[in-house]
């Protein structure tokens, strides 16, 4: 352990936060461990025995580290050594080859070195750790394919490379993994074609969670066959079809990313016509993206799926039509994007039991009539009201139940009517978008004063200022140059971009924050 110590900086940088620690010959070496509290958790950190004081884990994460690991002192003289994790520390210079052949003990059970700056690629020699359950290298700069011919360790649950640059395939090195439960493989350049017929079919029947996102070489179907599945994220792939539904497919899913892949043409969420929606398999998901798609037809119902909590299928090109009537059942939605997928129609007026909702994105549609006043009575979680680009019409309702409202954008539309009285109550509200609404009229009040932060844009460029708007950082209008007072205009149409971020694993696949930006 002191040779650890001292071949990766020893005192000099060994450190987490403002503490260093470093190696006190006047305790046992068993003592040089504690826990820490991160801000959510308690951690083991440092040095930790067994009962017969014989070092079993090595923790030293994000604590500075330099240089490489010993050469073969962890090897020869901790051959007990089950748990080695120095996860963070990106100073460190070692390649994959040496620490397999040389360098770390085969007893290892737990292998975590995230974001360690770890390059080469892995040997064929890892089939040597027989005892390995959990390895973590995500986030370094690991190169080649991964093992063929069984050389990955038979005990495996959990793998970790996302974030390196492997090439080669994926199903041959992982079919015969029977006890992998989470892999997480983004980020990468695999190229393979999946099937039914390859492992995603076969003996790896524990995997819940699969992350292949990222990968644009990967082909051929969506892997929903693994029967406890409940996450997966395909999104940036070039997968083409989504399975029909078997028995080998998990009704256990939860969380389905299939975003951004073009090549994605075939398949449905329809169930089979000999199920009910109490057998259906998607009945469990919570989260659903169907972003940029090349999924065609009617755009699905979702009927059944009434767990859903984030539902995005925008920029699509499902058959132009109304929004699904069934979407009202889905009483549990937080996120729901439609933005340019072709809806035509009205914005439903029975989506009263949609109280849940933080973010509703409409933008960039055919819609028509007024804004249902119960939308915005009712949902008193909403946030994020994005409905611009459309062609609404009518007076605008009250937003005063819609108090916690951050960005609202209604631009681009035919809305008529005073504005005067609709927006003083929104204390929370930093982005409001109202240009290109020629019939709107009146002054635009708050409550809060015109704070540097405040996006507000209105048709106020003109002499006639058909709305007045003492807080808006820049005006549009489409009249004359001779009518224009100057003032900054307004980026084209206004158009404001919604960032979905990725949901990751180590969030729990749960969204972290809204970002939200002009760039078209």
């Amino acid at each position: 352990v002191v040779c650890l110590y001292y071949s990766t900086g020893g005192e000099a940088v060994w450190k987490l936060d403002s503490y260093y620690y470093f190696f006190n010959n006047r305790y046992p070496v068993c003592d040089w461990g504690e826990r820490i509290y991160d801000g959510n958790r308690v951690l083991p950190f440092g040095v930790f025995c067994d009962r017969n004081e014989r070092v079993t884990s090595i923790i030293f994460f994000d604590n500075g580290l330099t240089g490489s690991l010993p050469e073969q002192e962890l090897r020869l003289l901790l051959p007990h050594l089950e748990m080695l994790y120095l996860d963070y520390n990106p100073d460190l210079t070692d390649d994959m080859t040496s620490l397999i052949r040389g360098k770390l003990p085969p007893s290892l059970t737990d292998l975590g070195m995230i974001g360690c700056n770890i390059k080469g690629s892995i040997p064929t020699e890892i089939s040597q750790f027989s005892s390995l359950q959990i390895l973590s290298l995500g986030y370094n700069a690991l190169t080649g394919s991964i093992p063929l011919n069984s050389s990955m360790p038979k005990q495996l649950e959990f793998l970790s490379i996302e974030e390196n640059f492997f090439t080669g395939e994926i199903v041959k090195p992982l079919a015969d993994l029977t006890k992998l439960e989470e892999v997480y493989m983004e980020d990468n350049d695999f190229e393979d074609v999946l099937t039914e017929s390859s492992f995603l079919a076969g003996s790896v029947s524990k995997l819940s969670q699969l992350d292949i996102s990222d990968n644009p070489k990967l082909r051929g179907e969506v892997p929903l066959h693994f029967p406890s599945l409940t996450v997966l994220d395909a999104h940036g792939t070039s997968l083409e079809r989504i399975p029909e539904m078997s028995s080998k497919s998990s009704s256990r899913l939860e969380f389905l990313a299939l975003h951004d892949n073009r090549n994605l043409v075939a398949g449905t969420f329809v169930p089979p016509a000999n199920t009910t929606t109490t057998t259906f398999f998607f009945k469990s998901l919570t989260h659903l993206d169907l972003t940029s798609t090349g999924l065609t037809g009617d755009m699905p119902t979702l009927e059944g799926m009434t767990n859903l909590k984030y539902l995005f299928m925008a920029h699509t090109n499902f058959t132009a039509g109304t929004i699904p009537s069934q979407f009202a059942q889905l009483t549990r939605l937080v996120d729901l994007s439609l933005k340019d997928s072709q809806r035509t129609g009205t914005i439903p007026a029975d989506w009263t039991n949609l109280t849940n909702l933080v973010l509703l994105d409409l933008d960039d549609n055919d819609l028509t009539g007024s804004i249902p006043e119960d939308l915005t009575s009712t949902s008193r979680n909403l946030h994020f009201l994005l409905l611009n680009r459309n062609r609404l019409n009518g007076t605008l309702p009250s937003f005063v139940p819609t108090k916690n409202l951050r960005l609202l954008l209604l631009n681009g539309n035919l809305f008529s009517g005073d504005v005067s009285s609709h927006f003083s109550s929104l204390t929370n509200l930093k982005y409001l978008y109202l240009q290109n609404n020629p019939f709107l009229t009146g002054t635009i009040t708050t409550s809060q004063k015109c704070r540097q932060n405040l996006l507000w844009q209105a048709d106020c460029a003109t002499k006639q200022q058909l709305v007045v708007c003492p807080c808006c950082q820049c005006c549009d209008a489409e009249f004359d140059d001779a009518d224009a007072v100057i003032v900054p205009s307004c980026d084209q149409d206004g158009d404001i971009l919604l960032q979905y971020e990725n949901p990751l694993w180590y969030h729990r696949y749960q969204r972290q924050e809204y970002t939200f930006s002009n760039s078209p």
